[in-house]
């Protein structure tokens, strides 16, 4: 986690770790409207594992980050805001695309 404490990065962070000790989850509210915006998952040895952000603050995440060994590898998206995926970027070296599958008719399925 970045920032120093009050600093706006980790301003309304709120973090929890799981019963078994196995994973830390932060939630952050972005826009102060009492919602959570912003989640990630943190593996045992620290690194990230998933993150989402609510980007049109509906209550409802619809970006979602898929991480290995800390680098992103998988980006989804309901780009809609319907609720259901409709874009999957291949992440290659954590900043590279490799490639895309587009759910163009937005009915959930590629």
């Amino acid at each position: 986690m970045r920032g120093r404490v009050g600093s706006r990065v980790t301003e309304g962070m709120q973090r929890s770790q799981s019963a078994d000790g196995r994973t830390v989850t932060t939630t952050r509210d972005l826009n102060g409207d009492g919602k959570t915006d912003h989640v990630v998952q943190y593996d045992k040895n620290g690194k990230p594992s998933s993150e989402a952000y609510d980007y049109n603050f509906d209550g409802s995440m619809d970006d979602f980050y898929v991480y290995e060994e800390g680098v992103v590898v998988l980006e989804e998206l309901d780009t809609n805001y319907d609720g259901k995926l409709d874009l999957w970027v291949h992440v290659y070296k954590g900043v590279y695309i490799s490639g895309y599958e587009r759910d163009s008719n937005f009915d959930g399925k590629l």
